[in-house]
């Protein structure tokens, strides 16, 4: 029987149930203002210290500098249970300075989601998320947080809500718990539409924390001073919120972010191949990856729950995942992982194993004495982006590129590309769902010559709203490209207005006020567009690049090209497309010119990245994954090893090659994988390392070869 069970409060009266003592608030010590005075754990009497255990904990100890504790939650049923969602767990933790190594301190099965080891070090916060499972996918929660001492005694329960962190004010030195709710679901990823906090020793003084909008649960860290903290907004949008602001800055989509427990604001995203944390500076600026594979055991297997402690050169993880899916690896592979930061903060320069057993192990948080006084060199967390922010080694907009739509007002919608902040006037976030075999480039941008992308559907209200209701004035704004000169599609479009390829030329045409339309002029295939269009109230002008196109002319109703009822972008168009906008009111002559040398200062700055085509035989391939095993993405990419008969154009020297595959878009598979082993391909490649956009995207390599990694940038089939 779980041990949730077993415990019942009533009141402020205290009660021994099943051997768990719940304490009322008399029967706690406390300081002037109003914390609980330390508590010395004591060893549980069951356990002894060993040679083995002696010599684990002296280890960890000397790894890290100072007594150091960690605490996890531990399978205890048949199968894996990664996610800490039901009742066949046990609560395990080592502490070294006590000797008795790795030990259960509570051994009862139960639910001990996300365990939390106090700022103090004396005690131990979980979750029980009181799981209830509807048709083996919808899942309900009622999450409780409950308090242990490290010996297993003096349990209580704090308050409903699903703890994601702990922090002690600077100032007061009061330990503040930060809870969620949990909203029903029927995907892996846990959503919360609030984050609150209630103090440790007073739980009935709760406040709200954040209410702007929902939240993904791993991870939510606070920085030392309180100001900042990681998060997801939701998951896949990774980044750092400010808490005293209220409002939150995007890094990158991903899982799994954290925030450095100092004030130096470094953060980092785990990446989508569950293998590298993909590191930022306060500002946000990238600074490029660092590889979680040379832990034990690991190599180029998935890790998981990755988690920085309160001293910021130190954090904790699990691994290897050797499954087809992070909940399918075999569950007695899964340990927990010490990793130690080199002084750069670009690599992990050392690892240390801690558990050992033949059970999976979980949600690791680690506490190290004294570690909460160190900090990130100021002059070290302020550089620059070791590696350019977008297009990887040789491409990207340099620092100094001025901010796009510096005018904020009247923005409806606004899309720069997947990787920046996007933003309407309310602080409403952007975003672009692709459709079909559409997808993103190597600088963030729209890629259509697969499919197509929407808007959100709440960008697609406003601008609905807005643009239906006879508008006073508005304005578009892009930054297109063609693949072809000759082709016809909808680059970008609305009920009331389309952007059009028409064979060799480009053409606007709106319905507002009445059904008119404008020649662009000729299609530069491979070279960028940037377009404007302005309705003033009285009449309409577009723009090319700076330049105006004349004047609208007059369109018959039947030309009219059917379109989505939504604002979409592409459709039977090869092309991509970024800094997309729809403004309320009318842009001026002086900032569509200023608009169109900003993209032409963008575009100059990329460079083209080396490509290689050849002919290669497949040799070995990643197994195939099923839909249902992406949760909550939409694509993913396996590895295939080829043998290289021929190199049909560019340099490669090596007899074999990496190549990462789009094997399903959309979360639909693609016809044309797995591939037949022994079959000759033809393979267009780019370096992986060339198109940072996959970081985000799901991907597995179950090959072992030491070879550069490859990306297919063949439009997916």
């Amino acid at each position: 029987m779980p041990f949730r069970l077993s415990i019942l409060i009533q009141g402020t009266a205290p009660r021994i149930i099943a051997g768990f003592l719940i304490l009322a608030a008399s029967g706690c010590g406390r300081s002037e203002k109003g914390q609980e005075k330390p508590k010395k754990p004591e060893p549980s009497a069951a356990a002894e210290a060993t040679p083995e255990s002696l010599s684990l904990s002296k280890r960890i100890a000397a790894f890290t500098g100072a007594p150091t504790k960690m605490v996890w939650a531990r399978s205890a049923g048949s199968v894996a249970d990664v996610y800490a969602n039901y009742t066949k767990l046990q609560l395990w933790g080592i502490d070294t300075a006590d000797g008795l190594g790795e030990r259960p301190i509570l051994s009862p099965t139960g639910n001990y989601s996300r365990p939390i080891i106090t700022p103090d070090g004396n005690s131990i916060l979980f979750t029980d998320k009181n799981t209830t499972r509807f048709d083996d996918v919808r899942k309900d929660f009622a999450p409780v947080v409950y308090r242990v001492d490290w010996d297993g005694t003096h349990m209580e329960k704090l308050g409903l809500g699903n703890a994601v962190d702990v922090w002690r004010d600077p100032d007061t030195k009061v330990d503040w718990v930060y809870v969620t709710d949990l909203l029903s679901t029927d995907r892996t990823s846990l959503f919360a539409s609030k984050l609150e906090r209630f103090q440790l020793f007073d739980p009935d003084h709760r406040e709200l924390v954040w209410d702007k909008g929902q939240l993904s649960i791993d991870n939510i860290q606070l920085s030392r001073d309180g100001h900042l903290a990681s998060g997801l907004f939701p998951w896949p949008q990774c980044g750092v919120m400010d808490l005293s602001a209220k409002t939150w800055r995007k890094n990158q989509e991903g899982c799994w972010p954290s925030l450095a427990p100092d004030d130096s604001g470094l953060s980092w995203v785990f990446d989508g191949a569950h293998k590298n944390l993909v590191m930022f500076g306060p500002g946000g600026q990238r600074r490029g990856l660092v590889s979680l594979g040379g832990a034990p055991r690991i190599g180029k297997h998935e890790t998981y729950h990755p988690r920085w402690s309160n001293d910021v050169q130190f954090l904790a993880m699990t691994g290897p995942y050797d499954g087809a899916t992070i909940g399918q690896a075999t569950r007695d592979e899964i340990q927990t992982y010490i990793g130690k930061f080199n002084p750069g903060f670009d690599q992990i320069e050392a690892w240390i194993q801690v558990t050992n057993g033949q059970v999976g192990a979980y949600y690791p948080d680690l506490w190290i004495e004294g570690g909460e006084n160190n900090s990130i060199d100021p002059s070290l967390a302020a550089l620059e982006a070791t590696t350019p922010p977008e297009g990887g080694t040789n491409s990207g907009p340099p620092s100094t590129q001025p901010p796009w739509l510096p005018n904020r007002d009247g923005i409806l919608f606004a899309w720069e590309n997947r990787r920046a902040d996007n933003r309407a006037t309310d602080a409403r976030p952007c975003h672009v769902e692709a459709r079909e075999m559409a997808r993103f480039g190597r600088f963030f941008e729209m890629l259509c010559d697969g499919g197509y992308f929407e808007a959100d559907p709440d960008s697609n209200a406003v601008v609905s709203a807005y643009l239906s209701a006879t508008p006073p004035s508005f304005s578009i704004e892009a930054l297109v490209t063609a693949f072809q000169k000759e082709q016809s599609g909808m680059v970008m479009s609305h009920p009331m207005f389309q952007l059009i390829q028409r064979g060799g030329h480009w053409v606007f045409a709106t319905r507002v006020p009445t059904p008119t339309e404008v020649a662009l002029g000729s299609v530069d295939a491979g070279q960028p567009m940037h377009f404007a269009a302005v309705w003033d109230g009285v009449e309409w002008q577009a723009w090319r690049d700076g330049r105006i196109m004349g004047i609208f002319a007059s369109l018959s109703a039947d030309s009219w090209q059917a379109t989505r009822e939504t604002l979409s972008f592409g459709g039977k168009w090869r092309g991509s497309i970024e800094s997309a906008a729809i403004i309320s009111r009318a842009f001026n002559e002086g900032e569509i010119v200023e608009q169109a040398g900003r993209a032409r200062a963008l575009v100059a700055a990329r460079k083209p990245v080396p490509r290689i085509r050849i002919l290669g035989k497949l040799k070995e391939m990643t197994a195939d994954r099923p839909v249902e095993e992406l949760d909550a993405y939409r694509n993913a990419l396996l590895a295939y090893l080829y043998d290289v008969e021929e190199v049909i154009e560019g340099k490669y020297t090596e007899p074999q090659v990496s190549v990462l595959h789009w094997t399903i878009m959309n979360r639909v598979p693609l016809e044309g994988f797995p591939r037949r082993p022994g079959q000759v391909y033809e393979l267009i490649l780019e370096a992986v390392t060339d198109h940072p956009e996959l970081e985000s995207e799901r991907s597995w390599n179950d090959l072992f070869e030491n070879l550069p990694l490859y990306h297919d940038i063949a439009t997916p089939q």
